[in-house]
């Protein structure tokens, strides 16, 4: 132990601002800390979209990358193909033909910074895939903790400092899940949603595994209470979409290296890491039974309710979009675009909402063209990241299948900041995978 107390001290003394900037960056991703002006409401309820935030992780995000810049041993950066060129423009059409100028700046802001970060991650040689996974990993558990807590103590506390809203089970609007005549809260950690915090522990809970499993000894174990740890979580979460993506995750992570052959250590590991996580995955579903059978269950009192708005929203999306179907309304404009046009009016129950899904969102805010100009976009950079490899590391993209789950059964990852640093995580991990470096 004490070995690895003097090594893990002489690499710290080795770290230049830079490798401090890119570590503190990862570990505030999740926090929700910002200053933000409050922007126009939308039918007299708040509108997120409308405000002009600036959060705290932006300004080391973007501090690293000033770094970066002067660095003298970079990768190279992508050029700017054809298509990308040609996407680029069919994005700055539907972007200057927005119907709300001050939600697309916001959300084209946000991109930005996200872009200029992982772009100066990408290129900087000391940022390998296993350390960036494992401080994406380490940035979580102050969440996991707080979640658990949070249910535990059936309250959410307030932080100003933190970006955290207060929620109490008794206030309309908070996530909870109704069983017994009693309103049960849902773990939010410290995000918005509990969906998006389910999320995020999904891809932790992989990621915290795929570290494990490749130590021995004590390393294992210490990697292994991690993934108890936010199993826990993200099963007090109570979302499901990301309890679908942690299973496809894991199912492939420990799939993967368990048929990999000729490692019968390895092979023993995954089976403990395994048996550990089902066997906590049954106990927290013994405790919590009514709670889990009423969320499996559509025929709930909330369930069907949160079911019945959700294609009400999908049925106002399909109106939006047969209105605006060539450039959108613009990124981030959907529901200024949904409440000044009139397809959704005061009599409708409640405050508008986006449809739960962020592919139609997607095709909602860009229309046609800017959809065709982001997937030209896309293409370009994924041949630019791909040339040279070989190809069979395209399977790889199977770890985009959970984006896929997460995107069809809500909006976070378009239209939040949490969730777009999370797609950003996931494309800058599968990008490191391809890199002949590691």
């Amino acid at each position: 132990m004490k070995a690895f107390v003097r090594q893990y001290i002489f690499h710290l003394k080795r770290w230049t601002y830079s490798d401090w900037l890119w570590r503190l960056a990862i570990l505030s991703l999740p926090w929700q800390t910002r200053l933000f002006f409050e922007g126009p409401s939308l039918a007299g309820y708040p509108w997120e979209q409308g405000r002009i935030s600036v959060y705290a992780s932006m300004c080391l995000m973007l501090t690293y990358s000033l770094f970066v810049v002067f660095k003298k041993h970079k990768r190279s950066l992508i050029k700017l193909r054809p298509e990308m060129f040609i996407g680029f423009l069919l994005l700055l059409v539907v972007s200057l033909l927005t119907m709300n100028t001050r939600a697309t700046f916001m959300w084209i802001l946000q991109v930005i910074v996200i872009v200029v970060f992982f772009m100066s991650l990408a290129r900087d040689y000391l940022v390998r895939k296993d350390t960036l996974i494992t401080w994406f990993c380490l940035s979580m558990i102050p969440h996991a903790l707080l979640g658990i807590a949070q249910f535990l103590d059936q309250r959410v506390i307030a932080s100003t400092f933190l970006g955290i809203a207060e929620q109490l089970p008794k206030t309309l609007g908070v996530s909870v899940i109704e069983t017994g005549g009693e309103r049960v809260l849902r773990a939010y950690g410290g995000f918005p949603h509990p969906n998006i915090f389910g999320g995020w522990l999904a891809f932790s809970t992989a990621g915290a595994l795929f570290c494990g499993l490749k130590k021995k000894g004590v390393s294992f174990y210490t990697w292994m209470i991690g993934v108890m740890l936010f199993t826990t979580a993200l099963f007090l979460s109570f979302s499901r979409s990301a309890w679908l993506a942690a299973i496809w995750l894991v199912g492939i992570i420990a799939g993967g290296l368990f048929f990999k052959g000729g490692n019968a250590e390895l092979k023993h590991r995954v089976v403990q890491a395994i048996s550990a996580m089902v066997i906590c995955t049954a106990l927290l579903g013994i405790w919590q039974s009514p709670l889990l059978t009423t969320r499996t269950h559509i025929g709930a009192r909330l369930e069907a309710k949160s079911f019945e708005e959700r294609g009400f929203a999908m049925q106002l999306a399909e109106k939006t979009i047969a209105k605006h179907w060539l450039v959108g309304t613009g990124e981030g404009a959907y529901l200024y675009a949904l409440v000044t046009t009139h397809i959704w009016d005061a009599s409708y129950p409640g405050p508008p909402i986006p449809p739960h899904n962020a592919f139609v969102l997607l095709f909602a805010e860009l229309g046609a063209l800017g959809t065709a100009g982001l997937l030209l976009l896309g293409i370009g950079i994924m041949k630019q990241i791909t040339k040279r490899r070989d190809w069979m590391h395209g399977r790889s993209l199977i770890f985009f299948v959970p984006i896929g789950l997460l995107g069809i059964f809500d909006y976070y990852l378009w239209s939040f900041w949490s969730g777009q640093i999370l797609c950003a995580i996931v494309i800058m991990g599968w990008a490191l995978t391809l890199d002949k470096h590691e």
